[in-house]
């Protein structure tokens, strides 16, 4: 995954959370493995600049207290993830 995340990657979280350069990869790599009921849902990727950038939407669903929660995220990319902005919703 590191080689798709450019290294001045920006991630907003859900509750202001900010990770940014290799910190966002550790913070994923620690996190992951660890979430109950976690699946992944992307919805739509548009290409633009004759492709070579494109936003992806995307939503991740993962088990708090016994419920789904989903996180809807917007990803942008210029050949490497850039940036991240996420909602959290129940």
């Amino acid at each position: 995954m590191r080689a798709t995340i450019r290294d001045d990657v920006v991630r907003i979280g859900p509750f202001g959370d900010v990770y940014a350069g290799h910190h966002y990869v550790e913070f994923l790599a620690g996190l992951m493995p660890t979430l109950p009921g976690y699946a992944m849902e992307v919805s739509r990727v548009t290409y633009v600049d004759d492709g070579s950038r494109a936003v992806a939407e995307l939503s991740e669903t993962v088990t708090v207290d016994g419920s789904p929660a989903t996180l809807k995220c917007t990803l942008s990319a210029a050949f490497r993830w850039r940036f991240s902005a996420a909602s959290l919703s129940r």
